[in-house]
C-alpha cells in the first residue's frame, strides 16, 4: 500500500494521515495488531480511540484550509471512509458480546422485581381475606351456608334458602307491634325465609328494618316514624314488610342480613329495601331467588316525610328495574320466537334440499341406467349385424337337400324366410335367429337365450340338439316356426 499512499501530496503531515488511518485499519483487521518498537499487546476500544484522535490532529489542519480540505478529500477520502467504517464496526464487534450481557442481566432484574411485587400482592390479599371476625370463625359452617347472600352487584349471586327457626322473628315483632302507635306497618310475623318468599310471589319489593338492640334513639325513631299514617300506608301498598334485630344471639336472621348487607356497625339502626326475582334457571319447584341491595340508609331520618321520600325513590328504581327485565325479557322472547322460526325454516330448506339431491341422484341413475342400455342395446344391435353379414351364403331354390323354413316372430307380423341345407347342424336355426333383431311388444331386443321355436300344427315345442342335422331333427320339408319368447327359465 505505500505506492498507493505516496501518490498523494509529498508533504509530511499528508503523509502522516494515510499512515495512521493505515494502522486503524491494520488493527481492526487482525486481533493481533502490528508490531510497535517490539512489543506486542491487543488493541481495545480506549487505544483505537486514541488513534482516532491522533488522525484527527493530523487532519485538522487540512480541514481548516479549504484547498488543503479538497486535496485531502480528493486523495484520500475514500480512505477516510474505509477506515470510519472499519473503526465503527470494530467497534461493533468488540461490545456486541458486552451489551448482551447487560441486556440479560437488566431483563433478568426486572422479572425477579416483577415475581417479587407479585407475590407481595398475593400474600397481602390472601392476609386480608384470611382476617375473619372470632364470632364468625366460632360459628356453626352449616348455618354460613344457610344465610341469603346479598349484593348490590349488577349480576347478584343465587343461593337457595334453607328453613330456618321463626321463633326469633315472631317474638320480636311481637315486641315491636306494641310499642307503635297504630301498629306501623304489617310486618310479616315469621322469619325472614317467609318474608323473602311472599315479596317473590307478590313482586313486591322487601322493606326491612333492623333495630339496634341498645339504642334509646333508635327506639324513639321506631315510634315517631312507623305511627305515621301516611308511610304505614305506603309501606302496605307497595312493600312486604320484615322486622327483626340487630343482636347476635340465637339465629340471628337479623344480624347476619346486616353482615350480608356490607353493615360494619350495629349500634345503629338500618332501613333497607331489597329487589326480590326468580331465578329463571331453576324450576318452579326450587326455592331459589335473586336478591338485590335497592337503597340502605340507617335510623338517621329526622321525619317521616323524609322515610317516605327515600321508600319512593327506591320504588321507582325498583319499578325501572322490573320494567327493563320486562323488557329483557320481552326481547329474549322474541328473539327465541325468531329464533324457532329461523330454525324452522332452515329445517324446511334443509329438508327441500335434500328432497332435491335424491330427486337429481334418481334422475341421474335413471339416465345413466338408460344410458348403459341403450348402449348395450346397440352393442348387440351391431353384434347382430356383423353376425348377418358373415352368415353363411344361403343355398339356392330347388337345390337337392335343400329346405326352406318361414319364422314367424313373435309380434306376429314380421316373418323370416331362409333356405337350409338338410345336412347343416340343426344349430344354424338358433344361429340364425341370433342374427335377426327380434323385438317384443316394447319394442326391445330379446335375448335369443330366452326364444324357442314350436310348430303350428301339431303344437310341438321344438327341441335343439347340436350334434343332431336338420334332416334327423325332422325338418325334411318346407315348415312354418313359430319364434315365441320363454317366458319361463328353463
Amino acid at each position: 500500500l505505500d505506492p498507493l499512499l505516496l501518490s498523494g501530496p509529498s508533504s509530511s503531515c499528508c503523509l502522516s494521515l494515510p499512515r495512521s488511518l493505515l494502522l486503524l485499519f491494520l488493527a481492526s483487521l487482525s486481533p493481533t495488531p502490528p508490531t510497535t518498537n517490539h512489543h506486542h499487546h491487543h488493541w481495545n476500544i480506549y487505544e483505537l480511540t486514541k488513534l482516532l484522535a491522533v488522525s484527527r490532529s493530523f487532519c485538522l489542519p487540512f480541514v481548516q484550509d479549504r484547498a488543503m480540505s479538497f486535496v485531502l478529500l480528493k486523495d484520500y477520502g475514500w480512505y477516510i471512509a474505509t477506515g470510519a467504517i472499519v473503526a465503527y464496526l470494530s467497534y461493533k464487534a468488540f461490545t456486541v458480546d458486552d451489551l448482551k450481557t447487560r441486556r440479560k442481566k437488566l431483563s433478568s432484574r426486572r422479572e425477579n422485581e416483577r415475581l417479587k411485587r407479585a407475590d407481595y400482592y398475593r400474600s397481602a390479599s390472601e392476609a386480608k381475606s384470611s382476617k375473619t371476625s372470632r364470632r364468625l370463625r366460632q360459628r356453626n359452617t352449616s348455618s354460613l351456608e344457610n344465610l341469603p347472600f346479598f349484593t348490590s352487584a349488577p349480576s347478584p349471586t343465587p343461593y337457595d334458602y334453607d328453613t330456618r327457626s321463626s321463633a326469633e322473628a315472631k317474638s320480636y315483632i311481637s315486641s315491636l307491634v306494641p310499642r307503635i302507635e297504630g301498629g306501623g306497618p304489617p310486618f310479616v310475623p315469621d322469619s325472614l325465609k317467609l318474608a323473602i318468599s311472599i315479596a317473590r310471589v307478590q313482586n313486591r319489593p322487601l322493606f326491612v328494618f333492623l333495630e339496634a338492640p341498645a339504642a334509646d334513639v333508635t327506639a324513639q325513631f321506631a315510634e315517631e316514624i312507623f305511627r305515621s299514617i301516611g308511610l304505614t300506608q305506603f309501606l302496605a301498598s307497595n312493600f312486604v314488610c320484615w322486622a327483626g334485630t340487630l343482636r347476635d344471639a340465637g339465629v340471628a336472621e337479623g344480624y347476619n342480613l346486616a353482615k350480608n348487607l356490607g353493615v360494619q356497625a350495629t349500634s345503629e339502626s338500618v332501613l333497607a329495601i331489597l329487589e326480590i326475582a326468580s331465578d329463571s334457571r331453576e324450576g318452579k319447584n326450587k326455592q331459589k331467588c335473586q336478591v338485590r341491595v335497592l337503597a340502605m340508609d340507617t335510623a338517621s331520618f329526622r321525619s317521616p316525610e323524609h322515610v317516605l321520600q327515600w321508600a319512593i325513590t327506591a320504588q321507582d328504581a325498583w319499578k325501572h328495574n322490573v320494567s327493563k327485565k320486562r323488557a329483557e325479557a320481552s326481547r329474549r322472547h322474541i328473539v327465541n320466537e325468531q329464533n324457532q322460526e329461523y330454525e324452522q325454516a332452515l329445517f324446511r330448506d334443509e329438508q327441500q334440499l335434500e328432497r332435491e339431491k335424491a330427486q337429481k341422484l334418481r334422475i341421474h341413475q335413471e339416465h345413466t341406467a338408460k344410458a348403459a342400455a341403450e348402449k348395450k342395446e346397440q352393442l348387440e344391435r351391431n353384434r347382430r349385424k356383423v353376425l348377418r353379414e358373415s352368415f353363411p351364403k344361403e343355398p339356392e331354390a330347388g337345390g337337392d337337400g335343400v329346405v326352406e323354413i318361414r319364422f314367424l316372430f313373435p309380434d306376429g307380423i314380421t316373418r323370416a324366410v331362409r333356405r337350409f341345407k338338410l345336412d347343416e347342424p340343426a344349430q344354424i336355426l338358433l344361429e340364425f335367429l341370433d342374427s335377426q333383431e327380434i323385438l317384443d311388444s316394447d319394442g326391445k331386443l330379446i335375448p335369443t337365450s330366452k326364444l324357442r321355436l314350436v310348430t303350428r300344427y301339431p303344437r310341438k315345442v321344438i327341441s335343439i340338439t347340436p350334434s343332431r342335422t336338420i334332416r334327423q331333427s325332422n325338418f325334411s320339408g318346407p315348415c312354418v316356426l313359430c319364434v315365441e319368447e320363454n317366458l319361463v327359465p328353463l
